[in-house]
């Protein structure tokens, strides 16, 4: 049954843009209880309410959110598969405060490629803290996984992007000329990678 609600879900979250999906569960009805649990949502209230069946005085309310979707779906997803990706970037003095992203998944495993991606709250933009979280991981993940190379891309327009890339010791390999259509437009993409000799 989980297997079924997961697309659903999936769809209302990224094509609908939901920031939750809330749930009803009969008081009692332990099966449906337990796809609601595994799919990452939280008991919220009980209330009373009338079914076709009178074993059933009270509902339950679930609500699931977006980013524990994405957490439970994705994140641990690739952890499971043993993908260094997404790990968190928080300040030193904060370690409990997350403020961005950094990670490397798989392009080719026989060729021994992965792509580094990353993200931080706009509050830190311009402090360096994205250049050295992601020299961190591209060294661990040249080490952990023995890897040949290491690839980057953003759209040309994005040049903070670009600074970091160029920062953490990648090279400029050249432009894919609307390679990625994203908010009803085509995108130039700048690659960047570095091979490890």
């Amino acid at each position: 049954m989980t297997e079924a609600v997961a697309p659903v879900m999936d769809y209302a979250f990224n094509n609908f843009g939901f920031e939750k999906l809330v749930f009803a569960n009969a008081v009692g009805n332990l099966k449906s209880r337990r796809v609601k649990e595994k799919t990452g949502a939280k008991l919220i209230d009980v209330k009373p309410a009338k079914f076709v069946n009178p074993e059933y005085t009270e509902h339950e309310i679930w609500e699931l959110k977006r980013e524990v979707h994405y957490i439970k779906d994705y994140v641990f997803n690739y952890y499971e598969q043993g993908v260094p990706e997404p790990f968190g970037i928080t300040l030193k003095d904060e370690p409990s405060k997350l403020i961005g992203t950094v990670g490397c998944f798989w392009v080719s495993k026989k060729a021994k490629c992965m792509e580094i991606a990353y993200a931080i709250s706009e509050d830190y933009w311009g402090k360096g803290l994205v250049a050295e979280a992601s020299s961190a991981v591209i060294d661990y993940c040249f080490n952990e996984f023995k890897l040949k190379r290491i690839q980057a891309r953003c759209k040309s327009v994005n040049k903070p992007s670009a600074r970091v890339m160029e920062k953490i010791g990648m090279t400029y390999e050249g432009t894919l000329k609307s390679a990625v259509f994203h908010r009803e437009k085509y995108w130039d993409m700048h690659y960047y990678g570095k091979i490890m000799p």
